[in-house]
């Protein structure tokens, strides 16, 4: 009897020691299937990013080839998508191609040619693009120039109107959402919390100070007393637009409201063409801005519409030519992996180098 006991102790020890064993197994098992899991959405994801890095790569190098060659103008009928689909007043576009009004013109696009210097006859060169990219491209002709305080009253209409009338455009909407969240308290409006930080005046005045040559403060600037701090102001103009943050009145949430309207560029021409809707307002009543977004949006608005519309025409001051001074940003999507690209470009297509960069941020 005792010796059956005994039988039965020995097979119930093995049995938790075979259930146990089994356990630990299964734990493993599972452990080293979470594990692969995980490796094989990192080395997703890092394959995602490759991918999305080569397409941003090539998408840049497409864009500035057609910038270079070919009109700063849309043409539905071109053979390049880019040229197709852009736009130089900063609405994001894409590269998926709408479906053509007629089998004319297809035709049309597809016998498009062009002419070297020379004269020859050169075919056009056809670029598709990817369903993957979205694009934006401003003018900076467009833009309120402050390099060394140009813009002067202007620039302080501008920063009076987000006080006046908070109302956000649709474009402004997209960008203060991806930026700062929703405003629950009014979602088409900035927040007073941020247009109650603008003091124009300082603002104006600490700018010019921070690029005169000399070192008498103005009324409400800021000279070398003020900040108390070696090389500032620097009394040269802006090299970078983030500079700004450096200076009296100007902070980084400041710096990125005002970003979509102002440029640190010197420019030989304003252009209001392609400007946005709140420059526009500086220089015309609201309801012509409003008329004048209107037709541009549907791909109406030319040079002479323009004209009419705005009151203004082309002097010294004013073109409506799309400068080479440009602000562009590529977005690509491959999955989860989102890039995004910004340049500030000057181009100069007949030049040993066709474009300079001023700014690049990745």
């Amino acid at each position: 009897m005792a010796g059956r006991i005994t039988i039965d102790k020995q097979q119930g020890i093995a049995l938790f020691q075979v259930l146990l064993i089994t356990a630990v197994i299964s734990i493993m098992a599972i452990q080293f299937t979470q594990t692969a899991r995980n490796q094989l959405s990192i080395a997703s994801t890092i394959v995602d990013r490759v991918e999305a890095q080569a397409q941003l790569r090539s998408t840049e190098a497409e864009l500035l080839y057609s910038l270079i060659t070919e009109k700063r103008q849309p043409d539905k009928l071109s053979a390049n998508v880019y040229v197709r689909k852009w736009n130089f007043y900063g609405k994001p576009f894409t590269l998926i191609d709408e479906p053509l009004d007629s089998t004319k013109d297809a035709r049309q696009r597809a016998q498009q040619v062009s002419f070297s210097t020379d004269g020859r006859r050169v075919k056009a060169v056809e670029i598709e693009g990817r369903d993957n990219v979205n694009i934006t491209m401003q003018d900076q002709a467009g833009l309120l120039s402050i390099f060394r305080g140009n813009a002067g009253s202007k620039f302080e209409d501008l920063l009076q109107s987000f006080k006046q009338n908070p109302a956000m455009d649709e474009s402004e909407i997209k960008r203060y959402v991806s930026q700062w969240g929703t405003n629950t308290a009014n979602s088409a409006s900035f927040d007073t919390q941020l247009t109650d930080q603008i003091q124009p005046s300082i603002m104006l005045n600490s700018l010019i100070d921070w690029q005169d040559k000399d070192d008498a403060e103005r009324i409400n600037g800021a000279e070398a007393n003020y900040y108390n701090r070696p090389g500032m102001p620097t009394n040269l103009p802006l090299q970078t637009y983030q500079e700004m943050r450096h200076i009296r009145g100007f902070n980084d949430q400041l710096l990125a409201l005002l970003h979509p309207y102002v440029t640190v560029r010197p420019l030989g021409y304003f252009n209001p063409m392609q400007s946005p809707a709140r420059i526009m307002a500086l220089y015309m009543p609201q309801d012509r801005v409003d008329e004048i977004i209107k037709r541009r949006e549907i791909g109406e608005l030319d040079t002479l519409q323009f004209e009419n519309l705005s009151g203004l025409e082309v002097d010294e001051t004013i073109n409506f030519v799309t400068s080479g001074t440009l602000r562009i940003a590529i977005e690509v999507s491959v999955n989860q992996v989102r890039l995004t690209k910004e340049l500030d470009i000057n181009l100069q297509p007949y030049n040993k180098h066709p474009y300079i960069e001023f700014e690049i941020k990745i």
